[in-house]
């Protein structure tokens, strides 16, 4: 049972003029417009790069399917490849540039969880985006190819096609560069 005070008290607050309705938030879902197939380029050109092999060289990007992202947005998944010299890329010039891996997944583990045996190249990048506004100014399209991985490529497990490796767009110069200087360059 409530005492007289908080009867009083909602009394009160019931009889008071009600507080301005709240604006509820209109919720954004983006949806990547790009189709599998579309090839996109951008050129390094961060000054921060300067001293890297790539610097002024072309990144190609492919969508090669789509991904939910959280938690309602449907993001690209990703290969990516780099031009051999500055020059602009040339849409049936691209499948002849070598793909950037992402990752490295080994067939096993020891005991310990160190990777041992052989191992295959993952390619696949998701592009997390959750606006147009993502997209750098430098980025444009070059056409449609078929998708194409190369043979000795990492293969997801059905149903596990959402694991990939993700990056957003404001580190993607940084993360390719490294992963070209990790796996193309050491090898």
């Amino acid at each position: 049972m409530l005492s007289k005070g908080t009867l009083t008290r909602l009394k009160e607050k019931l009889i008071q003029p009600q507080p301005p309705e709240k604006r509820i938030p209109k919720e954004r879902r983006y949806v990547c417009p790009w189709k599998i197939g579309d090839v996109f380029a951008f050129q390094i050109g961060t000054e921060k790069f300067q001293e890297h092999p790539l610097f002024r060289h072309w990144i190609v990007i492919q969508k090669i399917r789509a991904v939910p992202w959280y938690p309602h947005h449907i993001i690209p998944v990703i290969t990516v490849r780099y031009s051999l010299n500055a020059e602009r890329p040339l849409l049936n010039k691209v499948t002849a540039y070598p793909l950037i891996p992402i990752a490295k997944h080994y067939e096993r583990r020891n005991e310990h969880g160190k990777p041992i045996g052989d191992f295959r190249y993952d390619y696949e990048l998701g592009l997390v985006m959750t606006s147009k506004r993502n997209m750098p100014d430098t980025f444009f399209y070059l056409g449609e190819l078929p998708v194409q991985m190369p043979e000795n490529s990492y293969q997801k497990e059905k149903g596990k096609e959402f694991e990939c490796f993700y990056s957003k767009w404001t580190k993607i110069e940084e993360l390719l560069l490294g992963k070209y200087t990790k796996f193309v360059e050491e090898s």
